[in-house]
């Protein structure tokens, strides 16, 4: 036999209220997941697999968006009128750009290192004379003062410290080019 509880007569009406408005929530978000459900099914019903897998990526970026612009808490007709203002589309057209974009920063950051690497082997084979060190130090020795002459040691350390300033400075830039689209695209335009 079960336990008796007493209750009063407002605890009762709470607890009465209490269960119809979950069962009415629960119900509410059954028949939208119902009609979702056979939205998905309808639209999709034709559709290829690629199609499918382009149509979820674009849910997956879309879900991005709004959890980056704190849409997460808007009402339905909030979102979509901001979604309709903003440039969705564009942003998918400048992402090549973008990437085009970081993609040269990064060369001109490994060139900057490939110069002042070169000009770290060419000072140290400047530093080693004809010292039997081998064949490879000798030859770029020659090599560097046939083209420097008496200031190959100067051209040298001028490329050892150019190439790393010009990839220090396209890294900063690279830098300051992430932080300034991720303040972007958390702010908006005008941060």
């Amino acid at each position: 036999m079960g336990r008796k509880i007493r209750l009063t007569e407002s605890e009762f009406h709470r607890l009465v209220r209490r269960l119809v408005r979950e069962t009415e929530e629960k119900m509410v978000e059954n028949e939208v997941m119902d009609k979702i459900e056979d939205k998905v099914f309808t639209a999709t019903k034709n559709m290829s697999s690629d199609e499918i897998m382009s149509a979820i990526s674009g849910l997956k970026k879309l879900q991005k968006k709004l959890d980056m612009e704190g849409m997460l808490d808007m009402s339905v007709s909030e979102v979509s009128d901001e979604l309709e203002s903003s440039e969705l589309s564009e942003e998918d057209d400048n992402d090549l750009e973008s990437r085009k974009f970081r993609r040269n920063k990064r060369m001109k950051v490994g060139a900057g290192a490939a110069v002042s690497l070169a000009g770290l082997l060419g000072l140290a084979s400047q530093g080693m004379g004809y010292l039997d060190v081998g064949d490879t130090f000798t030859y770029i020795h020659d090599l560097v003062k046939s083209i420097g002459g008496e200031y190959a040691p100067l051209m040298s350390l001028g490329a050892l410290f150019g190439g790393l300033i010009y990839a220090l400075k396209n890294a900063a830039e690279e830098k300051e080019d992430i932080a300034e689209s991720y303040y972007r695209r958390k702010y908006g335009r005008g941060y």
